[in-house]
């Protein structure tokens, strides 16, 4: 377990994997399970653009996949180029037991997605010291970009990072390159980025003892055929308070014992530690008891085991010691032949998805070592051996001519694998070129072209640089399967200390679980369907090698494996040795993240600023040391580099001594404020535009820590009424370990407080037009204190007519201004000002009165004009105004009338409007002047009415009775006049008659036709209305001689005897019979 620089957050256990394909990711903790209260941060890596994660659970790796039940919350998801990185964190994990050695219960991770993925992975790690509830979670950040050249990645800076919390970065690519880390940062994975061809990953962490701002910056190196894609992610998680201590128990005691067999066995025993704490040497076959411990479970470690030989159980164990008891753990381990120690991995690259009749990949960014050997296996749909030749040069180009011999090739399901080795490899520069212009290429020339396919190419120190003495045993396999199925090449003899490589592929995008005891070397996937993983060993001891992979085939997704195993055997032994590196720094300003020391060119490793740090299994002889990372203010006595020799079996020391100057000074800045109205909530201080400070109208701020150079000042909230001399903003040079003063000083002038300040107005009420009234304007600021010299501007409102004379200044040194107000017209006035810019609040108001009543603006109107005599009236209306035109109310109005036979009714006095009415009416017709006089003076306008004489109308009636009737009617007519018809029953209407007597005569009266009272009749026509004459006549019968009869019967008689009876009939025109005739 890694501890912390602040001690308060360690990395407990981490896992990782690529090459996963399909809807569900899932990864153990295997071996060791993390304890519970564990933080766990798991980030998962996959081809595509949005975030297709439904679920992510913890599970036990038992018969029935037990299901744990924390809960894991997304913190970041990022998308860019077709690919995504989300990361989850769960707090303060619990359930979780102890791994058993069967594996049965190791902790893992499942995703669930909710669509297929062609190509993924995780990266987990748990962590213990993490806050368990939701403020556990700081900043975080995720950022991403793409690049053609060496490109930095970043997620961007988290700052007021807790001291002792834990800050995660982690980044990824969609074009595996070489990858610089984040300097001050620590690998979370031992081995390093993880990476599958496809898509490559890397975390890193540090647990800063200071607070700080931090973003982690990793370099990808691509170059123009090697573009691609990155994102990073950047997590805060902030530490816990330490638990209550347990109540206290009885303690136990834990006995360890040793079993050491083989050859060679160690000749000075082991160490065993408890807890990482307490440690005891103990014999090879041997034991050693620890009393008086906790009881509870105890980490227990061996160490000091010999190169050659082997810890065949589990190292660290775990014993759990009884109260009052005793716990027994056993240590069992194997001893070979002396190991040489020389083969290492040195560096590695490999991809898929190529296609065509050249298979080729290269190192990068740094070279291998002149003298390694080369493994290259090669990846392609086929049944067949394409392969004509594989070769290497430069990326620029140039032939390099190392042999590449084959050692394996093996063929199934439509699938093929072949191995080539080259060893002791020549003719190129060693080193990194970031550029890409000298990196070392393997490539396959193919007799026919393949669809898909690809290589993994991985370079090893410490191989024997003769092919046949290097090349040990080698053989490979083929299966296939629809269910989880083993993938072993098979077992093969290894000599100790030997390479044991081992490589698997299949056609079938699958996860798979790696062999155990085995390293990886890279694992690789494509969409097209290719996948395959490396892994190697290098056993203490000789026996066998014997490679296990299990491909998580199923009846959905079954699949066909390929897999080899080749042994590889080390240099003659060479004589090896130590390397303490060791600094000491002292000074001002130290280096905050250390430094970096590389011994020979290799990769550089971090070293506190007063720290140490070996290198172990060096070759005896002279080794270039060299440190790095210093910061421009500190020097290296006696330069960065150093030569030592190694001697056989020593160790040799290689001391830095480290001096810093300060590289930063202080800043002090002040304020100066005079004059009235002070700014009340003082300023604002930036430097460098960075965060504000508030700083006191009179007062100063000091600024530590500022880098030696030039800084700008700039203050700001100063009020609108107050002037910065020289200007807001200040350039000053911060000395070295010095301080420098930025002096801001400030003057106010007064402010007019709108409350305080006056308005009035005397005297309050004036005559329209001759009045007027003084108006006074006092401007005081918010203490009530009189300013002088302010600008006053003055105006009224109300109507028209209104003068401010002036209308605008200055207050004297009484802080009065004051001006003259008239108005022409009436009504209240509302005098405002504003002083200095402020309007106050306080106005005046100003009542103006009307003036005398002016003859000549006042007036008199008739309505109507003209008038009937004796029955029409006209409204005669009165206005009373002054000189101004304003409407006077409560004047007393009198009206008179020229002529004879009038009647006026006097209005009295005039209403608010300055409005009185009477009336006039005259029973003589003539034209009459109607004068009035206002409050006893006459006015200049007069109104004329005419009176017209009256009219009426007559209606004659008829109403004859009796019989033989007039047929034709009558005539009538009015004083002499022509006459008109009517009937002998109607009517008849003379209009417009004069109101006087009037003649009515009835003519053409039928001489049988009597009219009652005579046919003449005097009818007085009243003035607008109308008068009758009605005329009734009595009609006597008329005889027809046509219409009456003489008859005689009989109409024949005897003269002298006979008789005739004559009978007259009288009747009338209408030959109705009349008696009396």
């Amino acid at each position: 377990m890694l501890q912390s620089a602040a001690g308060d957050i360690t990395l407990d256990q981490q896992n990782s994997t690529l090459g996963l394909a399909g809807r569900r990711f899932v990864k153990g903790f295997n071996p060791t399970n993390p304890h519970n209260g564990d933080a766990i941060v798991v980030t998962f890596f996959w081809f595509g653009s949005t975030n297709i994660i439904d679920s992510v659970t913890d599970h036990l790796t038992n018969t029935t996949w037990t299901k744990v039940g924390n809960t894991y919350r997304l913190v970041e998801y990022v998308t860019a180029g077709g690919i995504s990185m989300a990361t989850y964190v769960a707090l303060n994990v619990q359930n979780i037991p102890v791994a058993d050695p069967a594996q049965d219960n190791v902790l893992a991770i499942e995703a669930l997605l909710s669509d297929s993925v062609v190509d993924g992975g995780l990266l987990m790690s748990a962590w213990t010291g993490v806050a368990g509830v939701d403020q556990a979670v700081g900043p975080h950040l995720s950022g991403s970009g793409a690049g053609s050249s060496p490109t930095m990645a970043h997620p961007g800076a988290m700052t007021t990072v807790n001291a002792g919390a834990l800050v995660y970065g982690v980044t990824m690519t969609n074009m595996p390159v070489g990858l610089g880390t984040p300097t001050g940062f620590r690998s979370i994975d031992p081995a390093g980025s993880i990476s599958d061809g496809r898509l490559k990953g890397d975390g890193e962490y540090t647990v800063p003892a200071s607070t700080g701002s931090f973003d982690p910056q990793w370099t990808w190196y691509f170059d123009q055929s090697h573009a691609g894609t990155w994102m990073a992610t950047g997590l805060i998680l902030n530490p816990g308070s330490p638990p209550p201590p347990p109540p206290p128990t009885p303690p136990g005691n834990l006995t360890v014992t040793t079993s050491t067999t083989g050859s060679n066995l160690d000749p000075d025993g082991y160490t065993v530690t408890v807890d990482g704490t307490q440690s005891q040497p103990v014999g090879i076959n041997a034991s050693v008891t620890f009393s008086s411990l906790p009881a509870g479970t105890h980490s227990v470690a061996v160490g000091g085991v010999a190169s050659n030989c082997t810890v065949t159980t589990a190292n660290p164990q775990n014993g759990s010691v009884p109260s009052g008891g005793t716990a027994t753990t056993t240590f069992s381990v194997s001893c070979g032949a002396a190991s040489v120690g020389g083969i290492v991995l040195d560096t590695v690259n490999g991809n898929l998805g190529e296609s065509g009749r050249l298979l080729l990949t290269r190192f990068g960014p740094r070279n291998p070592h002149l003298g390694d050997a080369i493994v290259a296996t090669f990846f392609w749909r086929g049944s067949t051996n394409v392969i004509t030749s594989v070769t290497d040069r430069l990326s620029d180009g140039t032939p390099v001519g190392n042999n590449y011999t084959p050692v394996e090739y093996v063929t199934a399901g439509g699938i093929s694998m072949a191995t080539y080795l080259a060893t002791n490899v020549q003719n190129y520069p060693e080193g990194t070129f970031p550029g890409g212009e000298k990196l070392l290429v393997v490539q396959a020339q193919l007799s026919d072209s393949v669809a898909d396919g690809g290589l993994m190419i991985s370079a090893w120190g410490g191989v024997d640089g003769a092919s046949a003495q290097a090349v040990g045993a080698h053989q490979s396999r083929s299966g296939s399967g629809s269910q989880p199925t083993v993938a072993a090449p098979g077992p093969i003899a290894i000599n100790a200390g030997a390479l044991a490589y081992g490589v698997t592929m299949s056609g079938t995008l699958v996860g798979r679980d790696p062999p155990s005891g085995f390293a990886n070397i890279t694992s690789m996937s494509d969409g097209a369907g290719l996948i395959a993983e490396g892994d190697y060993a290098i056993p203490a001891a000789a026996g066998q090698a014997d490679p296990r992979w299990t491909w998580n085939f199923s009846p959905s997704s079954p699949g066909t494996w390929l897999a080899t195993v080749l042994a590889l055997n080390p240099g003659t032994a060479q004589a090896l040795g130590n390397l303490t590196v060791s600094t000491s720094t002292t000074g001002s300003n130290l280096d905050p993240d250390g430094y970096t020391v590389a011994v020979d060119g290799g990769p550089g490793q971090a070293i506190g600023i007063n720290g140490s740090l070996s290198f172990t299994n060096l070759a005896a002889g002279s080794h270039s040391v060299t440190l790095s990372g210093v910061a421009a203010n500190c020097t290296v006595s006696g330069g960065n580099s150093q030569t030592v020799s190694v001697p056989s079996g020593g160790t040799a020391t290689a001391a830095f001594t480290v001096s810093c100057s300060a590289t930063t000074g202080n800043l002090t800045v002040t304020t100066s404020t005079s004059g009235s109205s002070l700014d009340p909530d003082g300023y604002t201080v930036t430097v460098d535009g960075g965060s504000p400070q508030v700083i006191g109208i009179n007062a100063s701020t000091s600024y530590p820590g500022l880098s030696a150079s030039s800084h700008t000042v700039a203050i700001s909230g100063v009020a609108a009424n107050c002037t910065v001399s020289g200007g807001n903003s200040q350039t000053v040079s911060v000395p070295a370990g010095g301080t420098v003063t930025a002096p801001f000083s400030i003057t106010c002038t007064a402010v007019v407080s709108a409350s305080q300040s006056t308005v009035t107005a005397a005297p309050t009420s004036i005559t329209a037009g001759s009045g007027s009234s003084t108006v006074t304007v006092t401007a005081r600021d918010a203490s009530g204190n009189l300013i002088s010299g302010a600008s006053v501007s003055l105006t009224a409102t109300g109507g028209t007519g209104n003068t401010l004379t002036p209308a605008t200044g200055t207050t004297n040194a009484s802080g009065v201004f004051t001006a003259t107000f008239t108005s022409t017209s009436t009504g209240t006035k509302t005098i405002s000002a504003t002083a200095g810019g402020v309007a106050i609040t306080q106005t005046a108001s100003v009542a103006v009165t009307p003036g005398p009543v002016s003859a000549s603006q006042s007036t008199v109107t008739a309505a109507p004009t003209s008038i009937a005599a004796g029955s029409g009236s006209s409204t005669i209306t009165v206005t009373a105004r002054d000189a101004n035109g304003n409407a006077i109310s409560g004047a007393t109005v009198v009206l008179s009338a020229t002529g004879t036979g009038n009647t006026l009714t006097q209005p009295g006095s005039t209403n608010a409007s300055g409005v009185a009415t009477g009336t006039l009416s005259s029973t003589v017709a003539e034209t009459k002047t109607v004068s009035a006089t206002i409050s006893g003076a006459p006015i200049n306008q007069t109104a004329t009415v005419t009176v017209t004489a009256s009219t009426g109308d007559l209606t004659v009636t008829t109403n004859t009775t009796g019989q033989s009737l007039d047929p034709n009617g009558y005539t009538v007519s009015v004083d002499g006049g022509a006459g008109q018809a009517i009937g002998i029953n109607g009517s008849a209407t003379f209009t417009g008659l004069s109101a006087a007597n009037h003649t009515v005569t009835l003519g053409d009266v039928a001489a049988n036709c009597t009219v009652n009272g005579g046919n003449t009749q005097t009818v007085a026509v009243p003035g607008g209305g109308t008068a009758t004459a009605p005329f009734s006549v009595a009609c006597t019968a008329v005889v027809s001689a046509s219409q009456s009869t003489v008859s005689a019967a009989p109409t024949s008689i005897t003269a002298g005897s006979g008789s005739s009876t004559i009978t007259v009939t009288a009747r009338d025109a209408s030959g109705n019979t009349i008696g009396g005739a």
